[in-house]
């Protein structure tokens, strides 16, 4: 509040002082405006993550490359068409007869060629392998995303049931692939699952080590295997 002094007519006609006092609105005006900033930098928090959420999930692309090139022998290299009309690659190695197959889902960021020590372990035992690289990593088509791993997911498991129909097919997660494998569980008859570095969804991941968001309702791929 800011005091000034003004000089006016009295009544016996003689200038005499007058104080008029005047409101500075300036200071509450600012504790108004306080608060806007932090909540508009909030918004702009929670728009990014939703437009780059699947950034922190999925690390499409990395190396690709046959299993001949990797020295994986027994296997060959096979090409997969979803339900969606993408083409995933994976490397298929056939059961002795009267085994089973397992399907070997990797996690991230991680490419077939990154699995070629956990192959042979499988194969050794007489078991068929199937491995993938899901859409968007390695040389599959497409990009990734939940609704379209389990796709990836089923077609693998469609292609070892035609290609070895007495077979029983075990499905083997690891990290990311846990999801998928306990998703692929709930809609294909696998013999068995087991799960490396499971998680219990994404969303609580993300609720656990991530900033205050509500991820709840921005989380687009939650991988619920609770559910």
């Amino acid at each position: 509040m800011h005091v000034r002094n003004f000089a006016q007519l009295g009544p016996s006609g003689a200038l005499e002082p007058r104080t008029i006092h005047r409101v500075d609105c300036a200071r509450p005006t600012a504790t108004l405006h306080a608060p806007v900033l932090p909540a508009f930098c909030y918004l702009c928090l929670v728009l990014w993550f939703v437009a780059h959420q699947r950034d922190f999930q999925y690390a499409p692309g990395g190396t690709s490359g046959s299993p001949e090139a990797v020295g994986l022998a027994g296997f060959a290299e096979v090409h997969i068409a979803t339900e969606d009309d993408e083409r995933i690659v994976g490397w298929w190695a056939p059961p002795r007869p009267g085994r089973g197959v397992v399907l070997f889902l990797h996690g991230t960021p991680s490419t077939l060629p990154d699995t070629v020590w956990r192959l042979p372990e499988v194969q050794k035992n007489g078991l068929g392998v199937m491995a993938i690289d899901y859409r968007g990593y390695g040389s599959s088509t497409g990009s990734p995303s939940e609704l379209g791993l389990r796709a990836d997911a089923r077609a693998a498991f469609d292609f070892i049931h035609a290609a070895a129909p007495t077979s029983k097919v075990a499905v083997f997660g690891e990290s990311l692939g846990t999801g998928v494998a306990v998703a692929l569980a709930r809609e294909r008859p696998v013999a068995g699952v087991l799960l490396n570095a499971p998680y219990a969804s994404v969303l609580r991941l993300f609720e656990l080590r991530g900033p205050p968001l509500p991820y709840r309702w921005l989380l687009t791929d939650q991988f619920d295997s609770e559910a």
